[in-house]
């Protein structure tokens, strides 16, 4: 198919930094369709350091700062997670 309408599902390549919010048109289009309301989240986690008597003994993901890394990842394609950057610790 080489057309699509708003509400169709389409695969595009090329754009790292496209969102669903986002309008994809042809250039002489100067007006966005409106952004739809998206529901918020239904689960909600936290993500804290492992503090019991075995922390650190098994598995590769270690640090806090690789499972944010790969959350930060995960949330550049995914509208379904939010997490606020967090704060950072003087070391």
């Amino acid at each position: 198919m080489a057309t699509a309408e708003a509400g169709d599902i389409v695969q595009i390549a090329g754009l790292s930094k496209a969102t669903v919010s986002d309008t994809i048109c042809a250039p002489e289009v100067t007006t966005p369709i409106p952004t739809i309301m998206i529901d918020p989240p239904t689960v909600s986690m936290t993500f804290a350091p492992n503090d019991s008597p075995l922390q650190g003994r098994d598995g590769k993901k270690l640090t806090s700062q690789v499972i944010w890394d790969r959350l930060a990842k995960e949330m550049e394609n995914n509208i379904s997670i939010k997490a606020p950057r967090p704060a950072r610790t003087p070391v």
